[in-house]
């Protein structure tokens, strides 16, 4: 039965329906299919962008917020990163082939099924090298916040210890940037960074290593005096942090700073040239809401997006 059917439905049958989907199954506001995580995500308050990433084809990543800011679709874009930068413990980053795919599936959001089949979920990109650009807009970088996103680290123990960006939206002048990023540390464990650009960036690190090749929900929030991170709704916090939003830069989902010159041997230690940090692996359903989530929305997201019901 489709979901342009069931809202014809009377609202009791509405509520047996939504009694037989557990963990994440509802309707798909976006009337493409019975997209469990897509819709709940779109219902929450305060979502400026939402970027499924599930796209199967062409350049454009679509912001699927339910009242999007104008121009803030993203663009699917690749950057060859031939040399790491591992002189320096602050920019160490990985090279990448400049690579990336759209349309990868299954998903890593178990919860973002059509209909009530878990075979059957929405696509994810895998990237290493490659990144969404979105262009800078005040509406999706507001003064609170939170940042969302689910994400599969792809890389080896074998590979270079390094930052790797999950989402960034900042201006680029390091120590004093303004803005926020969402990254793994070299050392595998989840961390967000704000800076106000009059201080240098404050960090908040999760409470212990992630595992590669397994999938995290991850998500940062910024009150206008807290900076939380919660992966997997297990949440690390500071109190007392100043943090003014990035105005003049892109955000960017898997990479940092592309706009930047590439730098031109592996002795260049310097945060003006770029690209910086890229991800090796999954992103899907990445969310900027304009307000700090609760911890219950934070774990019913987590629990919406982990599976489908079959029955």
């Amino acid at each position: 039965m489709s979901a342009s059917l069931l809202v014809l439905l009377p609202l009791g049958l509405l509520v047996v329906v939504s009694l037989l989907c557990f963990v994440g199954c509802g309707l798909d506001v976006t009337g493409t299919g019975f997209y469990a995580y897509q819709a709940s995500i779109s219902g929450t308050n305060g979502v400026v962008g939402f970027w499924p990433l599930d796209e199967g084809s062409g350049t454009v990543a679509n912001n699927n917020a339910p009242s999007p800011p104008a121009n803030t679709n993203g663009t699917y874009l690749a950057t060859t990163v031939p040399y790491p930068d591992d002189t320096h413990d602050a920019l160490q980053s990985a090279p990448a082939p400049g690579t990336f795919q759209i349309g990868q599936s299954p998903g890593i959001v178990g919860g973002d099924c059509i209909g009530k089949d878990p075979n059957n979920v929405s696509p994810c990109i895998l990237v290493d090298g490659g990144y969404v650009s979105v262009p800078a807009n005040a509406a999706i970088n507001p003064a609170q916040f939170s940042v969302e996103a689910w994400v599969r680290p792809d890389w080896t123990a074998n590979d270079p210890a390094a930052y790797r960006i999950v989402v960034m939206s900042r201006d680029n002048s390091p120590p004093t940037f303004k803005g926020f990023a969402l990254y793994a540390r070299p050392e595998n464990v989840w961390a967000v960074s704000v800076s106000d650009g009059n201080t240098p960036l404050s960090e908040v690190k999760a409470n212990g290593p992630f595992a590669l090749g397994l999938t995290n929900h991850l998500v940062a929030t910024y009150d206008g005096s807290t900076l939380t991170l919660y992966v997997d709704a297990d949440a690390s916090l500071a109190p007392n942090i100043a943090y003014a939003p990035n105005t003049t830069k892109p955000l960017y989902i898997g990479t940092g700073a592309p706009e930047l010159p590439l730098r031109t041997s592996t002795v260049v230690d310097d945060p003006t040239h770029g690209p910086l940090n890229p991800f090796k692996g999954a992103i899907q359903d990445v969310a900027i809401y304009n307000r700090a989530l609760t911890s219950t929305e934070v774990a019913t997201h987590f629990a919406n997006g982990n599976a489908c019901a079959t029955s």
